[in-house]
């Protein structure tokens, strides 16, 4: 059998620095996937307590809600703290009512539920807030 000679610049193989190359630029491209990732898991633990902590301030009005008129005072709530399903979730979490009658004259009262969390001690707590009117049904009907 006999070989054709080839052309002095043309390889067959990979040489090493190729493969050095190849695998700086898929060593570069795995540790930008493994950052973008961290971020966005970090991202969707912020979505998840920010959601907690909206049902959780829902909840809270919505059981305000359901409170009698004449029940309904700031001293109702202050022995109230968050769902123990939501402090296992919101870290640091705590939750903060406010009842105040109104003074425009009509018979109402304005709730105010917060709710905050810390993602790392020491820092800048996050809120959710949630505000609602409630009105005295007697006074409101004709």
């Amino acid at each position: 059998m006999t070989h054709l000679p080839t052309r002095i610049g043309q390889r067959r193989a990979i040489g090493i620095v190729e493969m050095v190359a190849g695998m700086a630029i898929m060593t570069v491209t795995i540790v930008l996937v493994a950052q973008v990732y961290v971020l966005v898991q970090r991202a969707a633990r912020v979505v998840e307590r920010r959601q907690v902590a909206t049902v959780a301030a829902a909840n809270v009005l919505e059981r305000l809600a359901g409170t009698p008129w004449n029940q309904l005072d700031q001293s109702l709530v202050t022995d109230w703290d968050l769902a123990p399903d939501a402090q296992s979730l919101l870290p640091n979490g705590a939750l903060i009512v406010r009842i105040k009658e109104s003074r425009d004259g009509l018979a109402s009262k304005r709730i105010e539920v917060g709710v905050s969390w810390s993602e790392v001690v020491g820092t800048q707590p996050r809120w959710v807030r949630l505000v609602m009117w409630r009105y005295d049904a007697k006074e409101t009907r004709p």
